[in-house]
């Protein structure tokens, strides 16, 4: 019979649906029920697409032994991190308090009350019974040792800088941002690129810093870590050679062996990566990636009104089974083109995938061309042109091969702020490469998030056609950012009002006026057991860097001074809390880079002969917000005063001071560079 999270609406819970636990929804009805047995309260944390805690689940919760026992001694709660990313924040930092480290699944063991007095992340079946009736055993003799455990635990947490943020100020310099730009350059790996050893993450807020402050120094080696890191990805296994899009991250430091699924928030944020790349070096591979990526999401994680959060890792059973090959399967699919994917694809008969775990080959390959596909078709003495359309037949032919297996899951779950940044980045790429599918595909997710998730407020999570929990502060600063590019890809002032919109309402609910920062949950707190702020960004810019980010360049584009100030005092608070790790907040760092350039703003007054002036639209301007006016001006008042040369002019402006208006591209971007000027010591 399944227990009570078959009536949940998230994937995740569902899936422990089945399960013999008697698994509880995190909510008061479970904190009521430990309060009435006095029990104290097994929490799991995961998600949907987590390999380890699917492993965890075959192993011990559909276990009848494990189930007896936890039920026994404990209320469990089940929890889905992407559903409710403030009980996983709060919670993740008790685990690194007490581990050093984090991870999923999350185990956590609390009292009643919520209090956290035993933190591990996965355990093995018979760890956890034994675990569990050493628990029983002292919750009957020796409860007191457990409670002032926990007490002390939370206590200390709470003075640490885990929790302990804000109320501090550290005014604004260069010397962070030099500082960050020499720790990544000195874990920079030269030979496979990214930052560190394995595992590797694609880091885009660490690529973007890399990027944009490339075009302020620069300096070169900015710009070449960057191509070698996306190149690595792009031509590496953590990238779908056949149906585009990125898997999570590789276990490996040459970024062959990935774990398989497909994360919402990585297209978003890798998408962004490449088209700003593209801007800097006019490579046809980045741009042929950002239509990869662009594609795979409408094919695959496209609801019809909004993009879907993840797809699995596993299908048949075992990991990537979807995307690997037998060298047989390869010979049958492709035929006499068979030898030129062996050679593109460093495929083998043994085998190219190893386990993870015991490095055993699994008698299937991860395609892996390994170097840019110019090298490859020099490999084989081929012409590009020839080789590429060879490939271009082995991919469709692949592809056709692939779409007849089981397909992973899909966690169907749509998360505002995942959407948030999807939607920002396709405006964006869309407006550099005068692509007005992709602006479109924003505007759709835009109008999704106003009309099915701004319900009495903005809504975090939408599932089975229901919006679920208040939202974060992640997603209040991904949805100004997405309007900010919304109103810079279509010039329609509505979207300036809409993030305005989200500003008043970012502050109102999460800006703490005592400590002069944003809090991540709400200023309420809500069912969790106390407000939290995250500092530190997460594998993307983190809600706290972006809703910084993004009000510094709302407030350029409306005028709107309070904005910025705002923002400053919030970054001066974050600052003392990243001095001795700048690297885990590099979003947070660009804000510092952001400030101190003063920002700029552009206006390009189109209303004759605006073909050659779009040009403005895909420049690289990373520093400055664009107004585009092609008809009648917005109603903002610093933008109106400045049009009274007669058009096509551009105007060129530092804090809503505008140099004398220029004409011509060239003249335009002399006068940008003034800002890099205004940056150099």
């Amino acid at each position: 019979m399944p227990n009570r999270l078959a009536r949940e609406k998230s994937p995740y819970l569902r899936m422990h649906a089945d399960n013999p636990i008697d698994w509880y929804p995190w909510g008061e009805e479970a904190f009521r029920r430990a309060r009435e047995e006095d029990k104290p309260i097994f929490l799991s944390i995961g998600y949907y697409t987590c390999h380890w805690c699917h492993v965890m689940n075959r192993e011990s919760f559909m276990d009848p032994e494990v189930a007896r026992v936890i039920n026994r001694v404990f209320i469990p709660i089940k929890v889905d991190r992407e559903e409710r990313p403030d009980v996983d924040s709060i919670y993740m930092k008790y685990a690194m308090a007490v581990l050093g480290s984090g991870g999923w699944p999350l185990t956590v063991l609390l009292t009643p009350d919520k209090k956290p007095f035993f933190v591990a992340t996965y355990l093995p079946k018979q760890t956890l019974i034994e675990l569990a009736e050493r628990v029983e055993k002292l919750w009957r003799t020796d409860r007191g040792q457990i409670l002032r455990y926990a007490e002390s635990l939370v206590s200390n947490a709470l003075q640490s800088p885990l929790f302990n943020v804000g109320g501090v100020y550290k005014e604004l310099d260069r010397g962070i941002v030099y500082e960050l730009m020499r720790r990544l350059s000195h874990t920079y790996d030269p030979i496979y690129g990214g930052f560190g050893q394995a595992p590797k993450f694609p880091n885009p807020h660490r690529l973007l810093f890399l990027l944009r402050l490339y075009w302020l120094e620069e300096e070169h080696h900015l710009l070449e870590m960057v191509i070698k890191t996306i190149d690595a990805i792009r031509f590496g296994g953590i990238y779908d050679q056949v149906g585009g899009g990125l898997h999570r991250y590789s276990t490996d430091a040459k970024w062959k062996l990935p774990h398989f699924e497909k994360m919402l928030y990585d297209q978003a944020w890798m998408l962004r990566v490449y088209t700003e790349a593209y801007q800097l070096t006019g490579d046809w591979v980045y741009r042929e990636t950002i239509d990869e990526i662009v594609g795979f999401l409408r094919r695959e994680m496209w609801s019809g009104e909004a993009f879907y959060s993840a797809l699995d890792a596993e299908s048949e059973g075992m990991e990537g089974r979807f995307y690997v090959w037998s060298a047989d399967e390869l010979r049958s699919v492709l035929g006499d083109l068979y030898g030129f994917a062996e050679k593109v694809f460093n495929i083998s008969e043994e085998g190219n995938y190893l386990d993870e775990a015991t490095g055993r080959r699994l008698g299937y390959n991860i395609l892996y061309p390994g170097r840019r596909w110019e090298d490859k078709a020099r490999e084989l003495g081929m012409e590009l042109e020839e080789f590429l359309s060879t490939l271009g037949e082995v991919r469709r032919l692949l592809f056709k091969a692939r779409e007849e297996r089981v397909r992973p899951n899909t966690d169907t779950k749509i998360l505002a702020d995942w959407n948030g940044y999807v939607a920002g980045a396709l405006a964006y790429a869309g407006r550099v490469l005068s692509s007005e599918d992709m602006v479109s595909l924003a505007v759709d997710v835009a109008g999704f998030i106003r009309d099915r998730l701004w319900v009495d407020g903005l809504r975090h999570v939408y599932i089975d056609g229901e919006p679920g929990v208040k939202a974060l502060l992640d997603d209040y600063a991904s949805l100004i950012y997405m309007f900010n590019e919304l109103y810079m890809a279509t010039s329609r002032e509505e979207y300036l009002g809409y993030a305005l919109e989200a500003s008043d309402e970012l502050v109102k609910n999460f800006y703490d006026r005592d400590l002069g920062i944003f809090l991540h949950t709400p200023i309420d707190a809500g069912d969790v057991p106390h407000p939290n702020i995250e500092v530190f960004d997460g594998p993307y810019p983190g809600g706290l860097s972006l809703a910084i980010h993004e009000l510094m360049r709302l407030s350029r584009l409306t005028g709107e001074d309070h904005l910025w100030d705002l923002a400053l005092e919030v970054l001066k608070t974050s600052l003392p809390n990243i001095e001795g790790n700048p690297e885990a907040a590099p979003y947070l760092v660009l804000d510092v880079a952001y400030a101190l350039t003063g920002g700029g703003e552009v206006i390009v007054d189109a209303r004759r002969g605006s073909d050659e002036l779009r040009a403005v639209l895909r420049s690289y301007l990373p520093f400055h917000v664009v107004h585009f006016i092609s008809d009648e001006p917005p109603s903002i008042g610093y933008v109106k005063d400045m049009l009274v040369a007669d058009p096509p002019k551009i105007y060129v402006c530092q804090g809503y001071t505008c140099r004398e208006p220029v004409t011509s591209l060239e003249d335009f971007h002399r006068e940008v560079y003034q800002l890099r000027r205004r940056w150099s010591p």
